[in-house]
C-alpha cells in the first residue's frame, strides 16, 4: 500500500508535501515529527511523488522517544484521499457547469418579461416576446432534464437510457434555434433514415452546445452540421469558418475554464460537451487551424436505420 501511494515504500522522505491546511508541515509530516518533535494530526496534503505522480492523503505523525526524552524514531500513517478529492471536485464542477448553462435561457426569459412589463404587452410585438419566453422555457426544461441525466450517469448510479433517436429532426431543431449573423450561411445535411442509439435530451444538448459555440465565434462565412454513417458509428461534424484555434491550444481546448485568447464565456462549453459525449459512450474530436476555422467531430453509437 505504501508503494502504491508513494511510488515506492521508501519515498516518503523524498516526496513533495503541499499542505491543504494551515499547519506547520515543513518537510512533510514524517520530517516534522522526526526532526522537530511535532505531532501532526489528520492533516490533508497534496503529495507529489518522486516519479512525478500526484495524490491526496490525510497524514498523521508522531515522534517516538526513549526514556531520556530523545527522539529516536517517528511513526506516520497515511490515508489515500485521492478518489474522494476527485469526487468532491467533480461535484463543484457540476454545480459550476449547471449555473453556467442555466444562465443563458434565464436571461432570455427575464429580458423578454421586462420588455412586456414596460408596455410591449399591449403592442403587436406581444406574441413575439411570448414566443421567445416559451422557446427559452422549453430550452430550460430540456437543459435541467439533461443535467440531471448527466449527473446520474457521471456518478455511476444510472446509465443514460438508450433510445433509437432519429437525427434529422434533432439537427434541424438545433439549426432553427441557432442565432447566426447576417453574413453567415448555415447548412444542414443528414440522411432521413440515420439514427443513433442514446439519450435524446443529451444528444440534443451536446449538438446545441457545439452549434452555439460555432455561432459565437463565426461572424462571416459559413457553419455546417453534417451527419453520416461511418464504420458502425454515426459521425456528426459541426464546422465553421471562424478564427480557428492555434495548434498549441488544442490539448487544452476541453479543459474547464480555459478560454485561450478569448475574453468571452467561461471556458465551459467544450468541457460540458465532452462530459456529455462520454456519458453517451461516444467520442468528441477537435480539428482546427488558426485562420481557417474549426470542426468538432462527434461520433456516437449507430442504431439500425429507420424504416
Amino acid at each position: 500500500e505504501a508503494a502504491r501511494i508513494l511510488g515506492r515504500p521508501d519515498a516518503i522522505a523524498e516526496a513533495d508535501w503541499r499542505p491543504a491546511g494551515e499547519g506547520d508541515t515543513t518537510g512533510g509530516p514524517l520530517t516534522s515529527a522526526l526532526l522537530h518533535g511535532t505531532i501532526v494530526a489528520s492533516e490533508r496534503f497534496e503529495l507529489r511523488r518522486p516519479d512525478g505522480g500526484e495524490c491526496f492523503v490525510e497524514a498523521s505523525a508522531t515522534p517516538v522517544r526513549d526514556q531520556a526524552g530523545r527522539i529516536i524514531a517517528a511513526v506516520v500513517t497515511l490515508v489515500d484521499l485521492t478518489q474522494r478529492v476527485i469526487h468532491e471536485q467533480a461535484q463543484r464542477d457540476f454545480i459550476t457547469n449547471a449555473a453556467h448553462e442555466l444562465q443563458s435561457p434565464l436571461a432570455g426569459i427575464v429580458s423578454a418579461t421586462e420588455v412586456l412589463q414596460s408596455g410591449a404587452k399591449d403592442s403587436a410585438d406581444r406574441d413575439l416576446f411570448l414566443g421567445h419566453i416559451e422557446r427559452e422555457a422549453g430550452r430550460l426544461t430540456t437543459l435541467v432534464r439533461s443535467l440531471l441525466t448527466l449527473a446520474r450517469a457521471q456518478t455511476g448510479h444510472e446509465s443514460p437510457r438508450a433510445d433509437v433517436v432519429a437525427l434529422e429532426p434533432v439537427i434541424k431543431n438545433v439549426a432553427e434555434s441557432l442565432d447566426v449573423g447576417p453574413e453567415v450561411a448555415l447548412s444542414v445535411s443528414c440522411p432521413p433514415e440515420l439514427a443513433v442509439l442514446g439519450n435524446a435530451d443529451l444528444i440534443c444538448h451536446v449538438l446545441d452546445n457545439l452549434a452555439r459555440n460555432a455561432a459565437k465565434f463565426t461572424t462571416s462565412g459559413s457553419i455546417s452540421i453534417d451527419a453520416h454513417a461511418s464504420d458502425g458509428m454515426v459521425e456528426i461534424a459541426v464546422a465553421d469558418t471562424g478564427p480557428g484555434i492555434p495548434a498549441e491550444e488544442h490539448a487544452r481546448a476541453f479543459e474547464r475554464f480555459y478560454r485561450g485568447d478569448s475574453a468571452e464565456g467561461f471556458g465551459l462549453g467544450l468541457a460540458i460537451a465532452e462530459s456529455v459525449t462520454e456519458a453517451l459512450g461516444g467520442e468528441l474530436t477537435l480539428v482546427s487551424e488558426e485562420g481557417w476555422g474549426t470542426a468538432l467531430l462527434l461520433r456516437l453509437p449507430a442504431a439500425a436505420e429507420l424504416v
